[in-house]
């Protein structure tokens, strides 16, 4: 009899988290000092990795930032630069060359948000689950994008922060 209350509440677990009851997360990415709903809102999994890919604007080169998704913060889990000048910029000390690239897997700090300035130079994009977002046509030319990671039941919160 025990094992069949062990089952129920597992089953009752299970849909809580799989309809959404228990609270999707989201990664909302919101102009700088809006009010307003984020310009893009992801239906993320803890654990999951969004990129974040520029060109970067002093050295030049792509730049691929890989951050894992917690349930209230972001860390930083891997970086991949084109060159090593590129790594010492970021302070980078441990990496390696795989594929001709530089990879630096120190993991970085959690934090609560993001802030990335976008631009055409840049061309700042997210990528996730296969696909891209193109952070620079979202906002205007030089504006700054706050990433963070919101809860909501039916869809993306209202931002309020």
């Amino acid at each position: 009899m025990r094992s069949w209350g062990y089952l129920g509440l597992g089953v009752a677990l299970f849909f809580l988290v799989t309809t959404g009851w228990a609270g999707q997360t989201y990664l909302e990415v919101s102009p700088v000092g809006a009010t307003d709903r984020p310009v893009l809102c992801l239906p993320i999994v803890p654990g999951e990795a969004v990129g974040l890919r520029f060109w970067h604007s002093l050295l030049g080169g792509e730049v691929l930032e890989i951050y894992q998704m917690g349930t209230d913060a972001i860390f930083l889990k891997q970086a991949v630069y084109e060159t090593e000048a590129q790594a010492e910029f970021y302070g980078r000390e441990k990496w390696s060359r795989e594929g001709g690239k530089i990879v630096a897997t120190e993991r970085g700090p959690e934090i609560e948000s993001l802030v990335v300035r976008v631009g055409n130079r840049g061309r700042q994009r997210l990528s996730w689950r296969g696909r891209d977002w193109p952070l620079y046509e979202m906002v205007g030319d030089g504006d700054a994008v706050q990433l963070m990671l919101g809860k909501g039941d039916k869809g993306c919160p209202k931002k309020t922060r």
